[in-house]
């Protein structure tokens, strides 16, 4: 049977072919117990229904999977149990003198006590007390009195307890292996921004370094500044203006098809106000930036990437022979405004 509540199954829930064998081992133990200890002067019909009563309850209960076993089967198991005291106490005396005499309440007993532990604490109380006043009745028609029906089951008790102390117990570590796994997987998650935004950071270093490093080479190498190294630092200076800038936008194919318009002359602005959030679609507004860059001779292009909270994810304002907005759709449509 599985033995632990709801909130611990996660922790201790039993193999089901060992909840299998733990069960059988119970009907087994038990048949023994009802059988070959019977009182000669027991019926053996009423023993062998004390002992299917029982035994169903624990099958059924040992065969359950939701670990906190639903209230309806919570009963209905109660009930089979109910069924075993009734039928033992109607040809079982209370001052048997057998051994194993009274077995139906430690059987009864070991079903509370796995109901303890899988979550139904007060359910098996209850039943535990509804155990108690079967019990009292039996030996008040015996001519015994209360305290000796109390008697009979008091060492139950005991048993019952210390399983409500371990489920307890139980639960109790669970919820602060809980707590302590929610508090790594927090810790993990800030170590792993933090790792990301440290590659990042060194990718954006090493992006910088390829573009400006061979110009500050050939600046230190270079005495005067003619046109042609004039204009490589204007388009470097521009470059990297992007990265700062128009982060999201510093892809491969919009980076050449920029450079290459502002030789040609056009005036390239890119911006990027995506924040930590670029759009899923961020190929598609690159292809369209490189796309209108790669026909533009003269004027102005500015490409902006917008906030995740916008109807559209990015606007490329082109101002040259005629003036155009293209806005491209979360879908990674373009359309002009």
């Amino acid at each position: 049977m599985t033995v632990v509540g709801a909130r611990l199954a996660p922790m201790a829930r039993l193999p089901r072919r060992l909840a299998l064998f733990i069960t059988a081992l119970f009907v087994a133990v038990h048949a023994l117990l009802a059988f070959a200890a019977r009182d000669p002067g027991s019926s053996l019909l009423l023993t062998a229904i004390s002992f299917v009563s029982v035994s169903a309850a624990a099958v059924w209960l040992g065969l359950s999977r939701p670990n906190r076993v639903p209230l309806p089967r919570t009963f209905s198991i109660f009930a089979l149990s109910a069924v075993a005291v009734i039928v033992t106490s109607m040809h079982v005396s209370p001052l048997a003198p057998g051994p194993f005499a009274h077995w139906h309440l430690g059987a009864v007993t070991f079903v509370l006590v796995v109901f303890s532990v899988r979550g139904r604490l007060g359910a098996s109380w209850l039943a535990y007390l509804v155990l108690v006043g079967i019990v009292i009745v039996w030996a008040m028609s015996y001519g015994l009195t209360a305290a000796d029906g109390v008697g009979l089951v008091l060492r139950h008790a005991a048993t019952l307890l210390a399983a409500t102390l371990f489920a307890l117990g139980l639960r109790r570590s669970a919820e602060a292996l809980k707590v302590l796994h929610r508090e790594r997987t927090e810790r993990a998650v800030v170590d792993a921004t933090a790792v990301a935004a440290i590659e990042e950071r060194e990718a954006h270093l090493a992006r910088v370094n390829g573009l400006a490093r061979p110009t500050l080479d050939l600046l230190a190498r270079s005495h005067e500044l003619d046109d042609e190294l004039r204009a490589e630092c204007l388009l470097v200076e521009a470059t990297l203006r992007d990265a700062m800038r128009g982060r999201a936008l510093f892809l491969g194919p919009v980076t050449r098809a920029a450079r290459a318009a502002r030789i040609r002359g056009v005036k390239v602005t890119l911006l990027d106000d995506s924040g930590d959030a670029p759009p899923a679609e961020l190929a598609a507004v690159a292809a369209a930036v490189a796309g209108e860059l790669s026909v533009l001779s003269s004027g102005r292009l500015t490409a902006r990437v917008l906030p995740a909270d916008r109807p559209v994810i990015a606007t490329i304002v082109v101002e040259a022979t005629e003036h155009r907005i293209l806005m491209v759709t979360p879908g990674g449509d373009i359309r002009e405004g």
